[in-house]
């Protein structure tokens, strides 16, 4: 079952919260951006949502963006789209 897979991978019946560290984030005073992609496969859009959703109850200064592309184009991909939007909110550097 789950717990036996669990231990095996994290050493505890589940998986770490990585939620629960979000607040940290906060105090930082840093923004963060969450790129989805709505073809994403391995990650759903709705996964990263949540994610965000939960960094705004923690007062995290986040922002999200979903694009029409797939897995491997927003997290290796260099898609240009993907490519544009990191440039724009890095303020074209």
């Amino acid at each position: 079952g789950w717990k036996k897979l669990n231990r095996r991978h994290y050493g505890a019946d589940a998986p770490p919260d990585v939620s629960a560290g979000y607040g940290n984030l906060a105090d930082l005073g840093v923004r963060v951006h969450l790129v989805a992609g709505a073809y994403d496969g391995v990650i759903s859009k709705e996964n990263i949502r949540r994610h965000y959703d939960c960094m705004q109850r923690c007062g995290v200064d986040v922002a999200y963006t979903e694009m029409e592309l797939g897995h491997l184009d927003v997290c290796v991909g260099g898609h240009e789209d993907v490519v544009q939007l990191v440039d724009r909110l890095l303020g074209g550097r």
